[in-house]
């Protein structure tokens, strides 16, 4: 024993790297057991002090805690155990009273709703009141922070009586089932209540903020709002929950996510993720959207210039935007915006980002002032029933907005390629889209885009060169060696289709560099393989 209490403290950190952490989050993985394992990391604390010592280190790098587990929390994160601590996952646990308001109710109601948001507000208060105190005895401390689960009482309970081994995993999993299946009644979102009154928290420099769980979510309001209390923020994650699909074409909810978001831009910000699940379900029909732009500025993309007020922050590194509604705003400002609104000052701003890197758009076919990005291809033609009634069926529908529309995409592509220019640091910019056909449409998270542009800066391969996994390239015309020596544009606009940009915005993306030209398949193992062998 006595040589293995001596053991150099490096050599002793590699041995114990080995032992298994944690369990996997029951949270996680609802419906299987955890996986039996003989002993993990922390039972080899008991072993000599300068054990349980480097397993701490280890044990509390790493916490997910639930807000009725405050009082317990506080009491064992001892000083030493808190200068680990690197990374917190945060659940909410409703109270009582949010709880009994769902139970007596067949719907979600107003009593409901309001006892969520309390429940909600009253632990967000606690843990920052917490959080505040440790870090006044340790200023140095620096934490990712994210917040993305909801319980309601009775079952937080019975998590932390199972995190405690007080009941049997089976007993849980009944639990677990039954308040899940109440909430998927409901589908609520919850609003934080007022936030003047918290702490600002200078040890969170990364957050993560997302769907409270697959039935619940945060309102966007209470996101922003929650992210502004963390002034040295650096990292931003923000998840829209699949409840905000159909309100992201309401012109009042744009407007209004757009001025929550607008903040955001005080911050000195490096990396920016904001996602949305699902697209609006608008593709089954050969109809135009109508508009989506506020009435009181018609001519203002609100939300695009949220968005590029968020980019132009001079200390952002990457920036990725999933599964939103965007126009060539995102990228250059009107010229003029009304006095009144909100976003005036930006038509002043000279569009410049000094500090991109990567920046990554994933955005809808549907033009924010009502039309589609892509159209039916001019070869092909729709049945006279689908003209007429504006219908149309699944076969239709692989054939029908597939083809870029010259104008909308020239200036969305147009927009970008000018703003490239004006970022020195730029290593990779990507625009990518879903089009009709090869189930695109059903889930635009697959990777399975049929439109493409992406740009990669000379010198060694950057991700997006080894994640095309869903086209197959024509040959290249020079060598692989040669052609990665150079910057380089791989575009990708359809299944064989003739379209190109036009001349200037094409030059505007490849400038010297190199291009080439894709045609779509299906996304298969064999693909991932082809590619990898070509580059």
């Amino acid at each position: 024993m006595a040589g293995i209490t001596s053991l150099p403290p490096e050599i002793l950190s590699d041995i114990l790297s080995y032992l298994p952490r944690k369990r996997y989050d029951l949270h996680s993985y609802p419906t299987n057991p955890p996986s039996e394992v003989s002993a993990y990391l922390p039972v080899y604390a008991t072993v000599c002090k300068a054990w349980q010592q480097h397993i701490e280190l280890q044990t509390f790098r790493e916490i997910y805690v639930i807000s009725c587990e405050l009082e317990y929390w506080s009491k064992i994160m001892t000083e030493s155990r808190r200068s680990a601590l690197r990374e917190i996952k945060y659940g909410i646990v409703t109270s009582e009273g949010a709880e009994a308001a769902y139970s007596r109710e067949s719907r979600f109601t107003k009593e409901a709703w309001e006892e969520s948001g309390k429940a909600f507000t009253v632990a967000i208060a606690e843990f920052f009141v917490l959080l505040k105190k440790w870090e006044e005895h340790t200023p140095s401390m620096s934490l990712s922070l994210e917040i993305a689960d909801f319980y309601f009482y009775s079952n937080g309970q019975q998590e932390r009586k199972l995190r405690l081994k007080e009941i049997e995993y089976s007993s849980y999993l009944n639990d677990y089932r039954f308040y899940t299946s109440m909430l998927q009644l409901y589908d609520p979102d919850v609003e934080l209540g007022p936030v003047d009154d918290l702490p600002k928290l200078k040890s969170v420099a990364s957050l993560h903020l997302g769907q409270l769980s697959d039935e619940l979510h945060m309102t966007e309001d209470s996101m922003t709002r929650l992210a502004m209390k963390f002034p040295a923020l650096k990292k931003l994650h923000l998840e829209l929950g699949e409840m905000h699909r159909d309100n992201l074409v309401d012109p009042d909810f744009r407007y209004k996510l757009a001025v929550s978001l607008l903040p955001l831009a005080s911050l000195s910000l490096t990396h920016f993720v904001i996602q949305s699940y699902n697209e609006p379900e608008w593709y089954m029909t050969n109809d135009d959207p109508p508009s989506i732009l506020h009435s009181g500025a018609p001519g203002i993309d609100c939300l695009s210039l949220a968005l590029y007020a968020i980019s132009i922050i001079p200390t952002m590194k990457e920036m990725e935007i999933h599964s939103f509604i965007v126009s060539p705003q995102l990228f250059q400002p009107p010229a003029i915006i009304p006095m009144d609104s909100e976003f005036a000052y930006l038509a002043k701003t000279i569009p410049q980002w000094p500090s991109l890197k990567k920046y990554s758009i994933q955005f809808s076919d549907i033009r924010p002032s009502g039309s589609w990005y892509f159209v039916q291809h001019p070869d092909n033609s729709l049945p006279y029933n689908s003209a007429a009634t504006g219908l149309i069926s699944y076969d239709e529908f692989t054939k029908s907005r597939t083809y870029p529309q010259d104008k909308a995409v020239n200036e969305l592509l147009g927009a970008a390629g000018n703003a490239k220019r004006k970022m020195p640091a730029l290593q990779m910019i990507s625009l990518v889209s879903g089009l009709g056909g090869d189930d695109t449409w059903m889930d635009i998270r697959r990777d399975r885009f049929e439109f493409e542009a992406t740009w990669c800066k000379a010198g060694g391969l950057q991700s997006t060169d080894l994640t095309i996994t869903s086209v197959v390239p024509q040959p290249l015309v020079v060598s692989k060696e040669t052609f990665l020596a150079g910057d380089r544009v791989y575009w990708c606009t359809g299944p064989g289709r003739d379209w190109r940009p036009m001349r200037e915005v094409e030059e505007a993306w490849t400038g010297n560099g190199n291009q080439q030209w894709f045609k779509r398949f299906s996304c298969s193992l064999g693909g991932r393989q082809y590619w990898g062998e070509l580059f």
